[in-house]
């Protein structure tokens, strides 16, 4: 049998209405009312009626989040902090993983939208947004009002933005290993595309070369979609077909760079002292394979804090609000695998404009 705010006013001996206010916690209510209404629900097992509150206020306490590329550690765990952040303020999230076709984020967008969600989240995103076909939707997202936070590495005059600094990722990366004299650096990419099609880490390691003195050394390693055994098998394909081996080389993620390791071993190298290995997003796994990965990454914790903030300020407020960005510093842990500090150490990146 349903228990209603009728069943526990009746066992108090007060008003429905100052129930419904004590469970909600309004001030006006005494603490012993307050305690006493809420032992008594827990009692009787009272639920309240989330759809009827819903339809009453048109709220549906739910956030939309839809991510790219959920095998990958990082992403998952910063889906987590966000999980975290916004049940906190008492929300739940619709999570939906989808891939990087501008096609299926369209649908998957369209779909959250009709379950009345109060507010969407969509990562990650890379380069300018107007020029993406994902675009019309989310332009038809902001016109509609629907409060919408996009994190990745984006461009847009439109959007509530939280973006991880890449470039500055790729060239400090590119810095450190130069510290530790290496000079013969290759970072992973396309080998024969014009600099404006390369994506954020790829110009950043360009430029830190070039600021080096080593852009006679420039050069990428062509793999295919990042991940472990992908690593592990595009780095003896690279050996066997007879390529140089560099100094240092910089993955496309941590999981790349720990399958290069692994394929690097395979094939009689060590690391580093034949050649470094560094990733990017500073996965856990890094810190239990051996040697330990050097890595660039951003602070999940106050990300994640960020997005959800940025969204609730406008799921709140009254009237619209300007689009906002907020831009998060890279960081490098330092370990084995780059031939540098043997201890875990972080170093700042200086990188100007909106940090945080």
């Amino acid at each position: 049998m349903t228990v209603t705010l009728k069943d526990i006013a009746r066992v108090v001996g007060a008003s429905q209405n100052t129930v419904s206010r004590a469970l909600k916690g309004k001030k006006d209510i005494g603490k012993h009312t307050t305690q006493r209404v809420r032992e008594t629900a827990r009692m009787l097992g009272y639920s309240p009626n989330m759809v009827a509150r819903s339809l009453a206020i048109n709220k549906t306490y739910m956030i939309g989040l839809a991510v790219t590329d959920m095998e990958n550690p990082n992403r998952s765990e910063l889906v987590t902090r966000i999980r975290d952040a916004a049940e906190a303020r008492g929300y739940h999230i619709l999570l939906s993983g989808v891939n990087f076709k501008s096609q299926e984020q369209s649908q998957v967008l369209n779909e959250l939208i009709g379950r009345q969600v109060d507010g969407l989240i969509l990562g990650s995103l890379f380069g300018i947004v107007s020029e993406l076909p994902v675009w019309p939707v989310l332009e038809r997202i902001v016109k509609s009002g629907k409060p919408l936070v996009v994190f990745g590495y984006a461009h847009s005059r439109h959007l509530n933005l939280v973006n991880l600094d890449y470039y500055s990722a790729g060239l400090l990366l590119v810095k450190h290993l130069s510290q530790l004299g290496r000079k013969r650096i290759a970072c992973v990419g396309p080998a024969d595309i014009p600099s404006a099609m390369r994506n954020a880490r790829e110009r950043g390691y360009c430029r830190g070369m070039e600021e080096e003195g080593l852009q006679d050394y420039i050069h990428f390693i062509p793999c295919n979609i990042a991940s472990l055994s992908n690593g592990r098998e595009d780095i003896k394909k690279y050996i066997s077909d007879g390529c140089p081996l560099p100094d240092a080389i910089i993955a496309h993620n941590d999981l790349q760079a720990i399958g290069f390791m692994a394929g690097l071993k395979e094939a009689g190298y060590c690391v580093p002292d034949d050649v470094a290995v560094v990733g990017f997003d500073s996965i856990e796994m890094g810190e239990y394979v051996t040697p330990r990965l050097t890595s660039v990454g951003w602070p999940k914790i106050q990300i994640a804090e960020a997005i959800v903030k940025m969204l609730f300020e406008r799921i709140e407020s009254n009237e619209p609000l300007a689009p906002e960005e907020k831009i998060f510093a890279p960081e490098i842990v330092v370990r084995e695998s780059c031939g540098g500090a043997t201890k875990k150490t972080t170093v700042r990146s200086p990188v100007n404009g909106n940090n945080t």
